[in-house]
């Protein structure tokens, strides 16, 4: 999985939009970036939530160090 991008860029991308440097799209390829990131982040932003990246979730647990394996 990719590495979440900074809260600089973050930041950036939100005030460019709110500034109306652009739409999503203009926006998105202006920061080589995702269009639906950039609508996230506009609206976390506007939600007044933290920028910062949400905790990775989901996936198949492994098995390993739970006792479940037979060794």
């Amino acid at each position: 999985m990719a590495e979440a991008h900074p809260l600089e860029l973050r930041a950036r991308v939100v005030e460019a939009y709110e500034a109306g440097d652009g739409s999503y799209a203009v926006i998105a390829a202006r920061f080589r970036i995702g269009e639906a990131s950039v609508k996230r982040w506009v609206r976390r932003g506007r939600r007044g939530v933290p920028l910062g990246a949400d905790p990775k979730r989901g996936g198949t647990p492994s098995p390993i160090g739970q006792g479940d394996v037979d060794a």
